[in-house]
């Protein structure tokens, strides 16, 4: 009895490792992904300044390897709330300059964000940073820190 009872639990083991190791192949983020992610932004050119640099990183998230580890790697930048994730988030990846060139929508003859790859990024980077953050607070986060973003300009010039 015994030894049908620890058969059958090795058994279940087995099939839970082979599940598992199915997961990880389908493009869920690894251990392998990980050392993606360590030299993910040091081999891409950041703050992005200009849009032939925010065409390159389109593309560059158009790889699916890339696109998760960046959802990854986000997701760890982290804040207290969707708008200071969105605000340190943002720091590192995207120029004042740039920023003020787009809208979440694309209003007011401007390009718009949700288009992009980049979006989809940063909305599940910031699902995964904390469950309690749904889209809606995501989406309303970037809105703000892109529509404060002439602000943010006029006051970095007059500081230098």
């Amino acid at each position: 009895m015994i030894t049908t009872m620890i058969f059958d639990l090795v058994n279940e083991v087995k099939k839970i490792s082979e599940e598992m190791e199915s997961i990880g192949n389908q493009g869920v983020f690894n251990k392998a992904d990980t050392k993606e992610y360590n030299s993910l932004f040091k081999n891409v050119d950041l703050p992005i300044d200009y849009a032939e640099k925010m065409k390159q990183f389109e593309e560059f998230l158009s790889e699916k390897k890339y696109f998760i580890a960046s959802i990854h790697g986000i997701s760890r930048i982290g804040g207290s709330s969707p708008y200071e994730s969105a605000r340190r988030v943002f720091g590192r990846l995207l120029t004042n300059e740039m920023a003020v060139q787009y809208t979440w929508l694309g209003t007011k003859e401007k390009e718009a964000l949700v288009k992009t790859k980049l979006a989809d990024v940063l909305l599940k980077a910031f699902e995964k940073c904390n469950a309690s953050w749904d889209v809606k607070k995501a989406e309303d986060a970037i809105k703000k820190y892109l529509r404060r973003a002439r602000e943010r300009l006029g006051s970095n010039k007059k500081s230098h």
